[in-house]
């Protein structure tokens, strides 16, 4: 026993492995018995202030800008694949192995987002130089950036392992101790679920209200849209009234802005409309920077590019004002984006770009307009007011509520200039719902949970089996990979990695 002993500690301390993937808090040093002494989880309030900036700090890197939009859009009818990185050319063609390197550092990400969350759970109430207001506002915070990234893992991979603990003393003495919380089996939905709900309670009832400044850090609102969102998504558990109710709460003193195109600008941040925003420039809360040059600009090709079925939707829905806020092509950059200021250098080679593409020419390329704040200032939206409003009306639709619910998308729409819609049943609603999240919302990391959300898997396998793009002679042709989706693949498969040191944890189905 003593030898199984060293060798999972051995092993943990070597793999990035799932709950406590921090190098902060792990190292490689040489095997002894007594392998990681014990530290001291918070020193003082500046060490808990500054692990609280950790966590906002982290938002900036590719696991959350890049990865996001890959998952969520990069697998859909929103944009291909882009780039030349083939773990992405997996995951756009519905063939992704369990090796892929983008799936396992999203695995390894998410959880270690989670153990910082933990540690000040655990912890933050034993610090003494912090006010108990403050100790709750830590934990709140924690608690609703550990309940988001609980949802995104169940949104991605399903039923996924609860970690609460946060392990700050590995040895042969308490290793049997601990040993449940080192190597978790998979948890229930409904288990998953119900610990969001309960983070997200504490978290709504010890952090500020929402307001245009607040919505830059962990807010009230924050915690009410996603407990929305976790409503209204729970597997057989879907609660339309609860959605509703936190719906109107999550919105309660926010506003559409007046002008579509100012969420992206970079003139109008800490706006009306945001309810929880990651600021991408936020000095008191330590940062992130966040980089959109994987996005935008010619000094390499970036990557999710912009689908002709994006484009053809704004097209037909006569939405000039959305497809221009969102897609920007090469032969328009030159007049958008001057080479000077803060683009020189980023758009050198238009308006013909320096490489080819399977599905656009070289001279009309579409790069994707909402990253386009080249300073690193970029602000991402978690939640804003439209989402919420298009949710609150799914919910009045699978309540019958089919009146009610025309107001609500038609005030995203009219924003737009776009006429109203009327709702002839559930069905039509729930397919103009679909439609009009997918204009509002494209590039924000929702198209492939609102399909999922929204309707039945083998609905959301034919709508994304029928994406078609316009050849170089113009004609619409299916793309040549759709075929290659299964309703298995819904889900992501667990990181091999991980499975191999972790006995307990399961593979996904059809992986």
């Amino acid at each position: 026993m003593k030898n199984n002993k060293r060798y999972y500690i051995k092993t943990l301390l070597i793999v990035a492995l799932t709950a406590i993937s921090c190098e902060d808090y792990l190292d490689t040093e040489p095997i002894t018995e007594n392998v990681q002494e014990a530290i001291v989880p918070i020193e003082d309030a500046a060490d808990a202030e500054a692990k609280v900036g950790s966590i906002y700090a982290s938002l900036g890197i590719d696991r959350v800008v890049f990865d996001p939009i890959t998952n969520a859009d990069g697998q859909t009818d929103v944009a291909y694949a882009g780039g030349d990185n083939p773990n992405n050319f997996q995951q756009d063609e519905y063939r992704t192995l369990t090796t892929n390197a983008n799936v396992l550092r999203d695995w390894d990400y998410y959880y270690n987002i989670i153990f910082q969350c933990n540690l000040l759970i655990n912890n933050v109430d034993d610090v003494a130089d912090l006010s108990d207001q403050r100790k709750r506002e830590i934990k709140g915070t924690a608690y609703l950036f550990r309940a988001y990234f609980y949802f995104m893992m169940t949104k991605l991979w399903g039923e996924v392992p609860i970690v609460t603990t946060s392990v700050t003393s590995i040895n042969s003495e308490n290793f049997e101790e601990i040993y449940a919380d080192l190597f978790p089996a998979k948890s229930s939905y409904d288990d998953i679920y119900n610990l969001m709900v309960s983070d997200l309670d504490y978290a709504k009832e010890n952090l500020p209200v929402c307001s245009d400044q607040n919505s830059l850090r962990a807010n009230q609102g924050g915690a009410y849209a996603m407990l929305a969102k976790i409503y209204a998504t729970w597997p057989g558990g879907q609660d339309w009234d609860k959605v509703i109710e936190n719906c109107d709460l999550a919105a309660q003193g926010r506003a559409l802005v007046d002008t579509y195109d100012f969420l992206w600008d970079g003139e109008h941040e800490a706006n009306s409309e945001g309810i929880w925003v990651i600021d991408g420039y936020n000095q008191p809360l330590g940062g992130p920077r966040i980089s959109v040059n994987i996005f935008f600009g010619t000094q390499y090709k970036k990557f999710d590019t912009p689908s002709h079925a994006l484009y053809e939707a704004y097209v037909n829905e006569n939405d000039d004002i959305r497809r221009e806020t969102t897609i920007v092509f090469s032969d328009e950059v030159p007049e958008k984006y001057p080479n000077e200021g803060d683009y020189a250098g980023i758009f050198e080679s238009v308006p013909v770009v320096p490489w080819s593409d399977p599905y656009w020419s070289s001279d009309h390329f579409p790069f994707p307009n909402k990253f386009r704040i080249v300073t690193r200032d970029q602000n991402l939206y978690w939640f804003r007011l439209s989402d919420i409003l298009l949710l609150k009306s799914e919910a009045l639709v699978r309540k019958g509520q089919l009146g009610p619910a025309e107001t609500y998308i038609n005030m995203v729409r009219n924003r737009v200039e776009l006429p109203d819609v009327t709702f002839n049943d559930e069905n039509d609603a729930i397919e103009k719902l679909l439609h009009e999240r997918y204009l509002e919302l494209a590039y924000e990391g929702h198209r492939w949970y609102d399909l999922k959300r929204m309707v039945s898997s083998s609905e959301m396998i034919s709508i994304l089996q029928s994406e078609q793009y316009r050849d170089s002679n113009g004609e619409l042709v299916p793309l040549p990979y759709v075929g290659n989706l299964a309703e298995y693949k819904l889900l992501m498969p667990i990181p091999q990695v991980t499975l191999d040191v972790n006995p307990n944890l399961e593979q996904n189905p059809g992986y």
